[in-house]
């Protein structure tokens, strides 16, 4: 009756929790208006002490983070266009001025990904993590690139080497939860999946999560329980909330 097969596991370890992965197209990229019109994208002086009719101009050469900003904005507008390869060498220059800028990382991700250009998306994946280690999106992402590719041991120690930065977000706890699942540590599984479960009591996925964490453990009871309360709570899909009610039935013709 124990839920062993490893196909299922990660079937569901990529329904419940990696859902994470930009899906951005030219038309979705937008650029904030407000952000648009804050500051001139070149400064300049004027001096109030001139003669009617005469002005001078001085140029100012725009600093790191403003060169950042005016790349990442020339890289959608080039997305816009339908001009990708052009978006991305906008965007690569944008974080070499600008190694934090979120909004160009994540997007430079999406492209790359768009282009099945799996590891360089994950090159990118990596230094995000490195240089902005309080974005919680950048390990998730990798670790979920890491599963598809057949690696769920390198996506366990993605989320366990910054673990200490997400341990209040229960998607988090539950992704490392579901790799411990992945990687048959049962006790931690089942321990991260009680505290996501805890943070996020009506999000039926770590209730689902807790149950088959049980159910391996051979703990029909808490399973039985964990089961049951899949039906109740909301943020589960058809397909999961089948699969909770499958293993609701076989532990009840058991106990």
């Amino acid at each position: 009756m124990m839920l062993s097969n490893q196909n299922t596991r990660l079937a569901l370890c990529l329904a419940v929790v990696f859902t994470y992965l930009p899906a951005l197209s030219a038309a979705q990229v937008t650029v904030d208006p407000e952000q648009q019109s804050s500051s001139p994208l070149t400064p300049v002086q004027h001096d109030a002490a001139l003669q009617p009719g005469e002005l001078i101009i001085t140029t100012y050469p725009l600093d790191t983070v403003s060169r950042a900003e005016n790349s990442y904005r020339s890289a959608v507008t080039f997305l816009q266009r339908g001009s990708p390869q052009q978006a991305k060498d906008e965007l690569q220059y944008a974080l070499t001025q600008q190694t934090d800028h979120l909004a160009a990382r994540e997007l430079l991700v999406a492209l790359l990904l768009e282009q099945h250009a799996t590891q360089g998306a994950i090159e990118v994946l990596e230094a995000g993590v490195a240089v902005t280690p309080n974005h919680v999106k950048f390990p998730l992402w990798l670790a979920q690139l890491h599963i598809k590719l057949g690696a769920p041991e390198r996506a366990l120690q993605v989320l366990e080497n910054t673990l200490i930065r997400f341990n209040q977000q229960p998607h988090y706890l539950g992704a490392l939860a579901n790799l411990y699942l992945l990687n048959d540590r049962l006790s931690e599984s089942y321990h991260y999946f009680s505290q996501a479960a805890q943070l996020a009591p009506q999000d039926g996925r770590w209730q689902l999560g807790l149950g088959m964490a049980a159910e391996a453990l051979e703990d029909w009871s808490g399973a039985h329980g964990a089961y049951r309360r899949v039906q109740e709570y909301s943020f589960i899909d058809a397909v999961l909330l089948q699969f909770a009610q499958q293993r609701l039935t076989a532990i009840n013709a058991q106990l």
